[in-house]
């Protein structure tokens, strides 16, 4: 990244020198000609510093940004569940069903003021390098879901070629 930045400020030197004065600027006279350049010189200077600490600023955000997804995830991976919302999902376990299925059981809560007529979970299912390999989706057993109420779910994988490489899941919730 540095070295870009400065492959970026000789750029600049190199065209302040060249742009701003045309071929009738070689005939003032020398010292002038170059306090006026350190002056051109001294302003790029400044403006790519800014720009530097506006670059290290952002990455800055990034890597808080990218802290806090993390953050988030380890705490679904190890949940199950995402934070809290309207519909909540309450436990959940994974695994190869009988047949070779990847199933998911678990129970969500309605923690609304009102019933729920389709409360929907899904699923994304990762592999071991981490990618997203399928996505599926499912309703709880008891439809309406009234306010505070619980209801049982499964989740299944349906292809068996894909369920044998399931590793991971992620749930989330909508209604």
């Amino acid at each position: 990244m540095r070295k870009k930045v400065a492959a970026a400020i000789i750029i600049v030197f190199i065209l302040a020198i060249l742009i701003p004065f045309p071929a009738s600027a070689a005939r003032r006279s020398g010292s002038r000609l170059v306090a006026q350049l350190q002056a051109r010189i001294n302003e790029l200077t400044d403006l790519c510093n800014q720009r530097l600490t506006q670059i290290q600023q952002l990455q800055n955000d990034v890597a808080f940004r990218d802290r806090i997804i993390s953050d988030l995830r380890t705490r679904l991976a190890s949940t199950g569940s995402p934070v809290a919302s309207g519909l909540t999902i309450v436990s959940s376990t994974g695994g190869l069903n009988s047949l070779g299925y990847y199933e998911v059981n678990g129970e969500v809560q309605n923690n609304t003021g009102s019933a729920m007529e389709y409360p929907k979970i899904v699923g994304t299912f990762y592999d071991a390098a981490g990618a997203a390999i399928v996505n599926d989706f499912t309703y709880a057993m008891v439809k309406p879901l009234q306010p505070g109420q619980r209801a049982p779910f499964t989740l299944l994988v349906w292809d068996s070629s894909v369920s044998g490489r399931i590793t991971r899941y992620e749930l989330q919730t909508s209604y």
